[in-house]
């Protein structure tokens, strides 16, 4: 205790030395009165504020560590607690949150110091703290008043210049979060911070959170998982909002983003369970449908009713925000009913003229129809399986089951096997139809008709759909290709359930050529099926289909989504590639993954179409830099690892890279900056983050020592 008294008197007699050795300076250099009075105003509330904030590292070195982290958080933990994430943080990561504290840096502020400018690279997040600071930035809309009001009563109106489109300015008078943004993604300052009185305020950095976070492998994923909402959910507050910098959202995004990860990680409790439909009401509704006496309008307001998942405010897909999902499957149920009913108007109703089916095209649907010949009960199972069968694309039910059933079927057969309680209709089943759901949705997980129409598939997948029919067969086969039929009726029925707005005349003629052939799966090797749809599609597009090569190019057809006024686009994008690149590509275009090896890329349809949109990148250039990622893969003997003969690559990363390049060299150089997560026969392509940043650069020169192989291949190239 005599050590610690004996300290702070060393520090008030310091406080008395640094006025007098301010004022014996400022005096021999000369310095007018004004500045001196400024200086040493501002330098003796430093030094006072400083002590406030922080202790000297003399004093504080008589203190233990676990003393000093006691006396931090006990400092600052008030300003902590109305942060969602760092009160979270503190109630489960204790020790992690004792480091969050210790490591916020104070610095004091003179008026008129500006703390960062406009267009300036984010360093840090800010926590004001004591003092007044003004915002200025460039006012998007008139909306700003009120949306500065919806952020708190700690932002004040302080000035306007020249109307909406000029500078506008808000005083923060309270202690507020600021940037937060900086401590997940690389962030440009769209607006100034200074300092409007002697002020001061607390800086945390990224580099500052991880060495606090990195000790904790159970607060690195808690951080890491509310660091993606946040980043997602920020660029997308209220419009009203929108006028506003992104800095002055901080707080709230931070809520908005809580709140989103805790719904999408919480349990599969009571909570999400829908309630039950009432089993009159649903055999009431599944008489009207079989005498066909009932209107559209009245049909498609009784299937939330009767498919409680489905319900406006206590259905799952609502407790999880998955409205636009609810409305497409609700789109799907209706639709399969109009057309199981011959309910031509009502399935059209929300087609564009020139786009809408036609009645002959109509009656091949009929055709279809018939051919499935689906009974009222197996009607009433398509219909809990369009109803369920989103839920398995929610991210928050993946993150609450087991990590061998997160693939979308088998999130679905899991709470129909364990969690029943959360898809009631299920329970109104018979038990042979509950089974004829689950073995669709089995099916499903081996074979998609949304893939074989672009090609995306090869005939390994039709294989599979052979041997998932060898328990019902025929039956199994007309259920799954209605059901699927159905979900893709729904695709654009977000917004207009009522009929289906996809399935127009250009849509329904790929589709009906598709279930031509797999019709035929019962009695007919997968590679006539498989086949046999990939060469009329090009016979449709007027494509040539005698030889190998153009057989490959029909299916690259598929895969890029080619229209008839497409095609010499196509064929010359092909004829510009040399005969060695041509020969890898057919390889593998028509390997089958029975019988010869194929390497089957997830999204390589929008990989396609990302680079066609782009004048950066282009199809030739798209089609070099997949040859590329074949022959890593190859090098890398994915293949061997995963013994088998269809080995799927996620290509999602490098779609998304398609879209944003700038830069054609650096797109070209893809190959040689990417990793690979290989998992049995399923391969992720990830593209390195420097290599991510890249596409920033307006100019870039590869590092040819690191890319040997991409040198050579070229050298290849030009000799081919």
């Amino acid at each position: 205790m005599t050590n610690t008294i004996a300290e702070l008197s060393k520090l008030n007699h310091d406080f008395i030395e640094t006025k007098r050795q301010l004022q014996s300076f400022l005096k021999a250099a000369g310095v007018h009165r004004e500045l001196s009075t400024r200086i040493i105003q501002f330098a003796l509330h430093s030094y006072t504020r400083r002590c406030a904030l922080s202790l000297d590292a003399g004093v504080l070195g008589l203190l233990s560590e676990r003393l000093k982290s006691e006396l931090a958080v006990n400092q600052r933990s008030r300003y902590f607690l109305v942060h969602p994430l760092f009160a979270a943080v503190r109630d489960n990561y204790q020790e992690v949150f004792r480091d969050i504290c210790e490591s916020f840096t104070p610095n004091v502020y003179a008026d008129g110091d500006v703390i960062f400018n406009s267009g300036r690279v984010a360093k840090c997040m800010y926590l004001t703290h004591q003092g007044s600071f003004k915002i200025q930035f460039r006012c998007r809309d008139s909306g700003v008043s009120g949306a500065i009001a919806g952020l708190g009563s700690s932002w004040a109106s302080s000035e306007t210049h020249g109307g909406s489109s000029e500078m506008d300015a808000f005083v923060l008078e309270e202690p507020e979060w600021i940037c937060e943004v900086s401590l997940y993604t690389k962030f440009v300052h769209q607006c100034t911070l200074q300092s409007v009185s002697f002020a001061d305020a607390f800086t945390f950095s990224c580099q500052d959170f991880l060495n606090c976070v990195s000790m904790s492998p159970r607060c690195v994923g808690f951080v890491y998982r509310y660091a993606q909402e946040f980043v997602a959910t920020a660029p997308k507050l209220p419009k009203e909002f929108a006028a506003l910098p992104l800095e002055m959202q901080s707080l709230r995004a931070a809520k908005e983003a809580y709140e989103t990860m805790q719904k999408a990680t919480q349990p599969l409790t009571s909570e999400l369970e829908s309630p039950d439909a009432d089993f009159d009401d649903t055999q009431v509704f599944l008489q009207h449908l079989k005498s066909n006496t009932r209107s559209a309008s009245d049909i498609c307001d009784a299937l939330p009713r009767v498919f409680m998942e489905l319900d406006e405010t206590s259905g799952l897909f609502a407790k999880l925000l998955h409205m636009d999902e609810r409305n497409r499957a609700i789109c799907s149920m209706f639709s399969i009913i109009m057309l199981v009913k011959n309910r031509y108007s009502d399935f059209v109703a929300p087609q564009k003229a020139e786009r809408q089916l036609s009645s002959s095209k109509w009656e091949d649907w009929q055709s279809f129809a018939q051919w499935v010949d689906i009974t009222d009960e197996q009607l009433h199972a398509a219909l809990v399986f369009l109803a369920i069968r989103g839920l398995g694309k929610m991210k928050s039910l993946a993150k609450a089951l087991p990590n061998d059933a997160r693939s979308p079927e088998d999130i679905v057969l899991h709470l129909m096997d364990n969690v029943a309680r959360i898809v009631p209709s299920v329970s109104q089943l018979s038990s042979q139809m509950a089974t004829l759901v689950q073995d669709a949705l089995l099916a499903s997980k081996c074979f998609s008709l949304p893939q074989l129409l672009q090609g995306e598939n090869t005939p390994s997948q039709v294989e599979l759909l052979k041997n998932s029919m060898s328990s019902q067969g025929e039956v199994l086969l007309k259920f799954l290709l209605l059901c699927q039929v159905g979900v893709m009726c729904g695709l654009m029925g977000a917004r207009t359930p009522q009929g289906s707005a996809f399935m127009d005349e250009t849509n329904s003629t790929n589709i009906l050529a598709a279930i031509k052939f797999l019709r035929m799966a019962v009695c007919s090797s997968s590679h006539a099926v498989y086949w046999g749809y990939i060469l009329s599609r090009g016979e449709h597009l007027g494509l040539p289909t005698d030889e190998l090569e153009q057989i490959a190019l029909c299916r690259l057809a598929c895969l890029c989504r080619t229209s008839s006024s497409e095609t010499k686009f196509l064929q010359g994008a092909w004829d510009g590639l040399s005969k060695g690149i041509r020969r890898t590509l057919m390889d593998n275009l028509l390997a089958d993954g029975i019988q010869e090896r194929a390497f089957v890329f997830a999204f390589l349809p929008l990989y396609f179409a990302n680079a066609k949109a782009n004048i950066a990148v282009g199809l030739q250039r798209a089609l070099l830099v997949l040859v590329d990622l074949l022959e890593v893969l190859r090098f890398e003997g994915c293949a061997e690892e995963a013994g088998s003969y269809n080995i799927v690559v996620d290509l999602q990363e490098v779609a998304a890279f398609a879209k944003d390049a700038v830069n054609p060299r650096v797109f070209q150089a893809t190959a040689a900056h990417v990793k690979l997560v290989q998992s049995g026969s399923e391969v992720q392509i990830l593209v390195a983050t420097k290599h991510k940043e890249r596409v920033k650069l307006g100019t870039w020169a590869e590092d040819q020592e690191l890319d040997m192989p991409g040198v050579l291949r070229k050298l290849e190239r030009k000799v081919d």
